[in-house]
């Protein structure tokens, strides 16, 4: 018997030819109930934020995987949002990959995660985290940094646990404290927070030609990330892409 991760529940995972050998085999760590509350992105309808295919159902469909496209020039299918961003000079255009839909169950799970400070279910996505952020082909990886004052809350930096099979080079710095949650504002609201929310650090590693991989928990308007990306392509960066754990 083995105890869900999510749940606390005890469980028997299945039992077949990979258990039995050890060839191939994944212990599971959820149990049968909290595994359907995870809806894995396998297509998507825009190829650069990577929203998920059923947001927008009459858009043309791809696979969930990196493109070469880079910014500046917008590829044909990419979504209104993704054009209103190319238009805003206060962001940069980012590549998005993203593994699992944002639903109410991975809500829940999300919740208890950050804000109930549930650090070890970081465990249940990094492996699967790094193996989409290594496809990107990117030369460095990095996270988005929290303030002091919520990282003293949590005790943790979700986006830095998520990225645990990952080799992370820290780049960025947050400046000041957090007011309120991002996901209680707009995007225009996001946006104007987030201005000079960002710093290098003091000696940062050469930029010039890398393309980044920023690792995040959750890309929902995109105003962190392309905020974020914005400094590290002035600082040299060839292209900044994102990968997060969730699309809302």
């Amino acid at each position: 018997m083995k105890t869900c991760l999510l749940c606390h529940t005890s469980f028997s995972p299945p039992f077949g030819w990979a258990a039995f050998t050890g060839i191939g085999y994944k212990e599971p760590m959820l149990c049968h109930t909290c595994e359907g509350l995870f809806h894995r992105i396998t297509h998507i309808s825009c190829p650069v934020c990577g929203r998920d295919e059923e947001v927008l159902p009459h858009h043309v469909k791809q696979k969930n995987v990196w493109t070469n496209w880079q910014s500046p020039k917008l590829p044909d299918a990419a979504c209104a949002d993704c054009r209103q961003w190319a238009d805003n000079p206060r962001a940069a255009c980012v590549m998005n990959r993203s593994l699992y839909t944002y639903h109410e169950g991975m809500k829940d799970v999300m919740a208890t995660y950050k804000y109930r400070g549930d650090a070890t279910l970081a465990t249940l996505f990094t492996k699967d985290l790094a193996k989409l952020a290594r496809q990107s082909g990117a030369d460095l990886f990095t996270t988005i940094p929290l303030a002091e004052d919520r990282l003293w809350e949590r005790g943790f930096n979700q986006a830095t646990l998520l990225s645990g099979a990952l080799p992370l080079t820290l780049l960025l710095t947050r400046n000041g404290v957090t007011s309120g949650k991002q996901s209680k504002r707009t995007k225009g609201e996001r946006l104007a927070h987030l201005e000079n929310a960002f710093q290098l650090i003091a000696e940062p590693p050469e930029l010039t030609g890398k393309t980044v991989c920023i690792i995040d928990d959750i890309y929902t308007t995109g105003a962190t990330v392309r905020t974020a990306a914005k400094l590290l392509l002035a600082a040299g960066a060839k292209a900044v892409l994102s990968t997060t754990l969730i699309r809302a």
